[in-house]
């Protein structure tokens, strides 16, 4: 026979005192409960109104932005400033690359040719004629549009020459080079190494990315050399494609 244990407390009680105890006890903790329940839900539905918020924000940001963009582009086609009216529509083609195109594990080589060469032009807009710039993005046609690629991968390294090798007062050589043979993608950069522009590892969070990304995504199949010279910084990346 199993004994119920009643609490020392309760012995000599009456029992209906001792019933009534039992039963406030019982309340008392099913009430705490119910109401750490409300709480823990009501806390959810908050974290979930905040997650839903900011999803709707970061819907609506680039369409705002874009929105502003052909509105700016707009007035500058109404004041006839072409140049400006060119850079604001290169700034758009990058933004919706950025936002869009880039998010997929892979895209083809002729969309990311396009994003390369738009940012080139952009580039110019800001370089005077102390920086002679030569680039060479030759890839045929039908091998740039059957050719899937990781995104984003050469992009940084062409950042880099422009962060580090353009002077308002020095003249600078900026080549970049993007080519293809024997089944192999080719990109050859080459700057001007400036005294007071650092290293070109400083806060190089984009070359550590890039450097992770070719060894998860291409292993034995990429060669990445970055040298830093007296006088340059030099980046060799081959990318042995898929048969």
């Amino acid at each position: 026979m199993i004994k119920a244990r009643i609490p020392l407390r309760m012995v000599g009680m009456p029992i209906s005192i001792a019933a009534g105890a039992v039963i406030a006890s019982f309340a008392y903790r099913f009430t705490r409960d119910w109401l750490i329940n409300i709480g823990i839900i009501e806390r959810l539905k908050a974290e979930k109104v905040s997650m839903e918020l900011t999803f709707l924000r970061s819907q609506v940001d680039p369409h705002f932005l874009f929105n502003t963009l052909n509105s700016l582009y707009a007035v500058a086609l109404e004041e006839k400033s072409m140049r400006t009216a060119d850079g604001i529509a290169q700034l758009g083609t990058l933004m919706r690359y950025n936002l869009h195109d880039s998010q997929t594990d892979f895209i083809s080589l002729e969309k990311e040719l396009a994003y390369i060469d738009q940012y080139i032009e952009l580039q110019r807009l800001r370089l005077t004629e102390k920086t002679h710039l030569e680039a060479n993005l030759s890839i045929d046609e039908s091998t740039a549009s059957k050719t899937k690629i990781a995104p984003m991968l050469f992009i940084p390294f062409i950042e880099n020459a422009f962060k580090y090798g353009v002077s308002p007062s020095l003249p600078t050589e900026i080549d970049i080079s993007l080519t293809e043979a024997d089944n192999e993608l080719r990109l050859f950069v080459k700057n001007t190494r400036l005294a007071d522009k650092g290293s070109i590892e400083a806060g190089g969070i984009g070359l550590k990315n890039v450097q992770s990304r070719l060894k998860l995504i291409y292993p034995n199949r990429h060669s990445l050399s970055v040298q830093e010279t007296d006088l340059a910084y030099i980046v060799n990346l081959s990318l042995r494609l898929k048969s």
